[in-house]
């Protein structure tokens, strides 16, 4: 990438692992993404549910400050799951 990007901070962020935790705590990260998404709509702010999610998300190898910022440039549409991989069903959809 080295011949692309010519800016070095935006190079080591682009070639960072997703395990990179950006020198922030799982609390920081929960109180800066508690209005984003679903960290909102689903989980309406909760600290603790979102650091329960993000310790989740640590447990498995991945950044919660790289989910959190992926979560937050994603965007939110209630039909799909974190990080659009997975959708909800409507209850009425599974009758």
């Amino acid at each position: 990438m080295a011949d692309i990007i010519q800016d070095p901070k935006l190079e080591r962020f682009v070639e960072s692992r997703v395990s990179n935790d950006f020198g922030l705590t799982v609390d920081e990260v929960a109180e800066q993404c508690k209005a984003w998404g679903r960290f909102d709509a689903w989980l309406n702010q909760d600290i603790a549910q979102i650091k329960d999610v993000l310790n989740t998300v640590k447990a498995n190898g991945v950044s919660p400050a790289f989910f959190a910022a992926y979560e937050r440039t994603e965007g939110y549409n209630s039909q799909f799951g974190w990080l659009n991989h997975t959708y909800c069903v409507s209850q009425q959809e599974s009758t």
